[in-house]
């Protein structure tokens, strides 16, 4: 089973819970996403030297030395600037304010190749 490694659970609930109400709030607030990150978030941000801090219930990671910083974002979110969910574009819109250039990774692929930051 070549795609076994890339099923995650998490992301089965959410598409459940899409099925059946399209209204579904996609984010983090569910207690299997919150505890996944609540573990997981800051020691991929230390890795990068990056300062961990929550933003609207969104993890993101922060070097604010260098005006830089990493969002984790659900793996449903687009990430077309266009499209983009209005707890996303909240948190683009804070760091920007901050003087900080975000860019985005899916807490999918973060935790799946921890040593790799987005472009």
């Amino acid at each position: 089973m070549p795609y076994h490694t890339i099923l995650d659970w998490r992301l089965g609930l959410d598409m459940t819970r899409l099925a059946m109400n399209s209204a579904a709030s996609i984010d983090f607030s569910q207690d299997y996403w919150t505890n996944l990150l609540a573990r997981q978030a800051a020691p991929y941000f230390s890795a990068f030297d990056l300062q961990t801090e929550t933003i609207n219930g969104v993890y993101c990671g922060l070097d604010e030395t260098c005006g830089e910083a990493v969002v984790l974002t659900h793996p449903l979110w687009d990430l077309n600037s266009a499209n983009y969910c209005e707890t996303l574009a909240d948190i683009l819109y804070i760091l920007e304010g901050r003087s900080l250039k975000p860019k985005c990774i899916s807490v999918f692929r973060a935790l799946r190749f921890p040593f790799e930051l987005p472009e």
